[in-house]
């Protein structure tokens, strides 16, 4: 997943508790004006806790803290968040990540996803094929153009019931600014957390 990213240049300084110091941001990216991180959970274990982004400006000067939250990262998964309050004009970033363990018993095999285009939007079937109800999963959608991400969406489902099904539906990407609908040539269904 996320195979069209390039690491991005900026320092990790990563404390963790209980030593996760294996979460790690594949990178950055502004599409639409929203500026989305990549992030890629390393660890054998399931995480969540928060991210403290601290912007600064070319010279160095602290612009603005944000703090994002990240919830139910499976081992090896990979999910994107969005930064709403960034400073436009910031040349660069650091991260302070504090993580936990999630005591979870729920792993990417006990998902399963049917998705099919319907001409105007990317509706997808989610289906809990474990023996355990799933609290909240988050699924997301990231549509490409030529390799380059041009579009990011996602849903939250709650108390998705053993052997049931629920469905998200993601309208094509849209350029608010040019009132029109943005070209897509291929698209990638992401699990972003499970709880």
């Amino acid at each position: 997943q996320f195979d069209n990213y390039e690491d991005n240049d900026n320092s990790n300084d990563l404390i963790e508790k209980e030593d996760l110091s294996n979460l790690v941001f594949v990178s950055e990216k502004i599409v639409n004006d929203a500026l989305y991180f990549f992030i890629k959970n390393n660890n054998d274990v399931s995480i969540y806790g928060d991210i403290l982004i601290s912007f600064y400006d070319a010279k160095g000067n602290l612009l603005k803290e944000e703090t994002l939250y990240v919830k139910g990262i499976l081992p090896n998964g990979e999910l994107f968040v969005e930064c709403y309050n960034y400073p436009s004009n910031f040349a660069s970033y650091k991260e302070f990540v504090e993580v936990e363990k999630l005591n979870s018993e729920l792993s990417f095999d006990n998902i399963k996803f049917t998705d099919s285009d319907n001409g105007y939007e990317i509706v997808v079937s989610i289906k809990n094929i474990s023996s355990k109800t799933i609290n909240s999963i988050d699924i997301g959608i990231v549509f490409y153009k030529n390799g380059e991400i041009v579009g990011l969406d996602y849903d939250t489902k709650y108390n998705l019931n053993s052997k049931k099904t629920s469905t998200s539906k993601f309208l094509y990407p849209y350029d608010f600014d040019n009132f029109e609908y943005i070209d897509f040539d291929n698209y990638e269904i992401v699990l972003l957390s499970l709880e």
